[in-house]
């Protein structure tokens, strides 16, 4: 037969270790939280403007914000024969509020991809406007892109889809 203080022993002892797994997980635990209510951390539309020949393209963005940083995954959903492409993207927020990262592509095999810039400033609640600017040169008919060639531009915009 067990002794009553026993019971009272272990249940000290449980209650002493799950108190002790708290202090030892609070600054995970406090960090997931912070990132979790960061403005720019959720699953945002990605929208491309159509430049030159190419169309409209719209990706799924899944961003992290870790204080002043930011990452994430590019997802491509349209237009279709583009929804396999993928990229990752890691910058900063700048002082006055604006993200400038790099991006680059993740299954590209045998391709070099679209890789290059992101500078957005916000343009309203839960929503982010601005450019990237591709490393691709601009294809010129009939030859091989050259240094003096301009980079690609284009005007694109986060909104809010989820947090």
């Amino acid at each position: 037969m067990l002794d009553a203080s026993y019971g009272r022993d272990l249940t000290v002892a449980v209650i002493g270790a799950i108190i002790a797994g708290l202090v030892l997980e609070a600054p995970r635990l406090k960090q997931w939280l912070a990132e979790r209510n960061a403005p720019l951390t959720g699953e945002w539309m990605e929208n491309l403007a159509a430049v030159g020949d190419q169309e409209p393209r719209h990706d799924i963005v899944t961003c992290r914000q870790r204080g002043q940083f930011v990452d994430g995954d590019i997802q491509r959903i349209s237009p279709g024969n583009q929804t396999n492409r993928t990229y990752r993207f890691r910058g900063t927020i700048a002082a006055s509020g604006e993200i400038y990262c790099a991006f680059w592509p993740t299954n590209r095999v045998g391709e070099r991809g679209s890789y290059g810039t992101i500078q957005m400033a916000p343009s309203g609640k839960d929503s982010w406007s601005g450019y990237y600017i591709s490393l691709l040169r601009e294809r010129v008919p009939g030859r091989e892109p050259t240094p003096l060639d301009p980079f690609t531009t284009n005007e694109m915009s986060w909104t809010l889809r989820k947090r």
